[in-house]
This record gives structure tokens, C-alpha cells and sequence, in this order.
């Protein structure tokens, strides 16, 4: 009896240590999928923000696309059909005319079945932010007409354009142009026109492109939202925290001891602020080759002359080669603060006179026969060729003014000139 009544406690010793051996188990497993839970949110989207801005610098996006057409650069296209053109190692580069204010680079032979091929990005870089860009096209059912949509740019990159639901878009396309409006002088330089077949994996490229794209040096870091950039309105930063947030929800499901769970947390954050932190690095990189290759790492000369007030650069260069006398006067006439800016500091050490905060224009009884004006990209002054004069509104009383001039230099839309009287 004794020894049957030990088995029996024996027994049923053993099997509360198994129970309890299989609860600690699933107590075990139960943290162990808590954890797991917790860390994957945060550490797919830092994967995806990785592996996508890697992609996209990579151009294996752009390689998994299909349905494409490319409207290329080369000696038979495109031609200006209105303004000046010129091809380039860089691409071609079309110009306002002196005495205009829109130019158009035209493509008459194009791809077949155009038409059906309706997301639109012109591989183009606008010189100034201020301009205003479109893509033209005619049909074969209407060669008389001319149809348009507007182009968006911002930081010297255009924008995609979508022409799937434009009733325009149809039909047999036999001609597309690439026309820009701004000052007499402006340039864009044109690397093509591509168009790519409305499909949902050419759409979900595109989108993950443009956002997970790294960004020009804009002063703004590229994990927070971009200022005026439709893809970048949700902040990289609040979808890693709203990853966090889910995966310590997920964690607090579980109930873990308070070491593990401190553990956890800890854990999460650091994927989430080091996935960030790669991102910026990254960014911070590509930004750094895109520079090298713009600017180049040669002299200071060089990279303002390959800089984006070059053509100010290069005519301000050659005023004071021709003009040594540190008392010579010279007049900075424009509209953009920037480019009345650049100009002054170029044309030191001449005698510079400017409004670095309007622009305002002085009178002509300020100035002398043998001063100099710089004019840059300005609509209150005009140069009338046929009588050789510089005509504007100025001094106090806002009245029209002018000046014997005689041209000296002129380098896209930039001008300098010689009073006379």
C-alpha cells in the first residue's frame, strides 16, 4: 500500500513538472513570436526604404518597366522650331531668342502607337525655376491644331506627366515638341522625351521611384516631408514610428517581463533610427557623386563656371579682363535676387552699384557715359537694337528711362553695356 500511494506521488509530481515544463515552453514561444512581432514592422519598412532608394540609384526600376518609347537626342532631332538649338555632348540645349520669350524643340518622327503610351517624363533641366514648361503634340486626324499639357519641374527635375485620361492624347501621334517660356535667353538642356506604357507595375515603379528617389542638395533632409513635393507628404520618420508603434502594441499583446520588454523596445528604436540614419547616409552620398559630376573637383574657377550661374560667371569674367580700373562703375540690373547677387560678387572688385533687396533700377542721372551695366534676366529693362538704346523704369518717380548703350558681351540672356550717353 505504502509503495503504491509513493507511485502515485511520484507520478503525479512528474507530471506537474511536465506541466509546468510545457507552460514555460509555451511561455517561452509565446515571448519569442512577441519579440519577433515587434521587431519585423519597423525592420520591413527600413528594408523597403533601403532596397528601394538602392534600386532607384541603380536604375533596376527603370529596367523592369515595359512598354517604353523614348524620343532621343541626336543630330537629326530634336530641331527648334522656335528659338535657337544646339546639340551638345550634354544633350541639346534650346534657347529663348534675344527678342523672344518662348523657344520649342521639335520631334517629327516618332515612335508608333504613341498614343498608347500616355505617362510622359521629359529628361529635361530647366535653367530657372520660372519657367514654364509644356509638351506639344499633333495628330494625323487634326495636323492643324497644336494640343499642349503643362509640365511641372521643381529643383531642376520634371515631374511625370499623365496624359491617360487627356482625350487628346489618342489616335495617331505624328509630331511631339517640348516648348518652355521665359526670359530672352533662357536655356533648357534636353536629354529626351520618354513615355512609358499605363500599366500597374509601370505605376508602382514610378511611385516607388519617386519616392524612394534621393534628393538634389535642397536644404531639407530627405526623411522628413519634402516641401512641395507631392511624393514626399508622409514623412519617412512617421512611418518608421507608426512601424514602432505596431510593433510594441504587438509586444504588449505578448505581456513580457519588464527586462524583455525594455529589451524589445530598445531593440526596435535602434532598427528604426539606424535604418533613418543609413538612409540620410546614403542620400548624403549620392548627393556627393551627383556633385562631383556636375561641378567637377577641379579649381574654384571651373566649378563656377560649370555652376548654375556660369553664364553670369563667364561674362562677369570677361567684363573685368577688358576693364582692370578698380574705379570702373558698373550697374547690376535684374529681377532674381539670386542672379543680382552673383552677378555683384563676380564683378568684384569693380565698383558695383545694386538693390540687393528689390531690385529697384536707379535713374539714368545716376549714371555716367563710360559706366557699365550688367543686365541679367530682366523684364523692367529692354534693349532696343534699332536705336541702340537701353530703355526702363526707374529712380523715384518710376518714369521710363534711357540710355545710349553699346552691347559689349552677351552670354544667354546676360548682358553688359557701355553708356555712351
Amino acid at each position: 500500500m505504502s509503495s503504491w500511494t509513493t507511485g502515485r506521488t511520484d507520478r503525479a509530481q512528474l507530471m506537474a513538472v511536465l506541466s509546468n515544463s510545457s507552460k514555460e515552453e509555451s511561455r517561452s514561444r509565446s515571448l519569442r513570436r512577441g519579440v519577433a512581432f515587434a521587431i519585423l514592422p519597423v525592420t520591413v519598412v527600413v528594408l523597403i526604404f533601403l532596397v528601394a532608394g538602392i534600386a532607384q540609384e541603380m536604375g533596376w526600376l527603370d529596367s523592369r518597366m515595359d512598354g517604353r518609347g523614348r524620343l532621343g537626342v541626336d543630330s537629326d532631332a530634336p530641331v527648334a522650331s522656335v528659338g535657337r538649338g544646339a546639340l551638345g555632348k550634354d544633350g541639346y540645349l534650346l534657347e529663348v531668342a534675344a527678342n523672344g520669350n518662348i523657344a520649342v524643340a521639335t520631334w517629327t518622327k516618332v515612335p508608333t502607337g504613341l498614343a498608347n503610351l500616355p505617362l510622359i517624363r521629359c529628361d529635361c533641366v530647366p535653367r530657372r525655376p520660372d519657367a514654364k514648361l509644356n509638351v506639344l503634340w499633333r495628330r494625323a486626324d487634326r495636323p492643324d491644331k497644336t494640343f499642349s499639357a503643362p509640365i511641372e519641374h521643381e529643383l531642376g527635375e520634371t515631374q511625370l506627366l499623365d496624359l491617360s485620361r487627356n482625350p487628346d492624347w489618342t489616335g495617331e501621334i505624328i509630331g511631339v515638341a517640348v516648348a518652355f517660356a521665359g526670359y530672352p535667353g533662357d536655356v533648357i538642356l534636353i536629354h529626351g522625351v520618354d513615355a512609358q506604357e499605363d500599366t500597374v507595375g509601370n505605376r508602382l515603379a514610378i511611385e516607388i521611384g519617386n519616392w524612394a528617389s534621393f534628393r538634389k542638395w535642397d536644404g531639407q533632409s530627405i526623411n522628413l516631408a519634402i516641401i512641395g513635393a507631392r511624393d514626399r507628404i508622409i514623412s519617412p520618420v512617421l512611418l518608421v514610428a507608426v512601424a514602432i508603434a505596431l510593433g510594441v502594441l504587438a509586444l504588449w499583446r505578448a505581456r513580457p517581463p519588464r527586462s524583455v520588454a525594455t529589451l524589445a523596445i530598445v531593440t526596435v528604436v535602434t532598427i528604426g533610427w539606424a535604418g533613418l540614419d543609413a538612409r540620410w547616409q546614403l542620400d548624403l552620398l549620392a548627393k556627393h557623386r551627383a556633385t562631383a559630376e556636375e561641378f567637377g573637383s577641379g579649381p574654384i574657377e571651373e566649378r563656377w563656371r560649370r555652376g548654375p550661374d556660369g553664364d553670369i560667371y563667364m561674362l562677369a569674367e570677361s567684363v573685368k579682363r577688358g576693364f582692370r580700373d578698380p574705379n570702373q562703375r558698373i550697374f547690376v540690373f535684374g529681377d532674381d535676387p539670386y542672379s543680382r547677387g552673383r552677378a555683384a560678387y563676380h564683378l568684384l572688385p569693380l565698383l558695383v552699384h545694386y538693390d540687393a533687396v528689390s531690385g529697384a533700377l536707379p535713374g539714368a542721372q545716376f549714371i555716367r557715359p563710360g559706366d557699365l551695366i550688367f543686365l541679367t534676366w530682366s523684364r523692367q529693362a529692354r534693349y532696343d537694337e534699332k536705336s541702340q538704346r537701353l530703355i526702363w523704369s526707374g529712380g523715384a518717380s518710376r518714369e521710363t528711362q534711357a540710355l545710349h548703350v553699346k552691347p559689349l558681351g552677351y552670354v544667354h540672356g546676360n548682358v553688359v553695356f557701355r553708356v555712351i550717353a
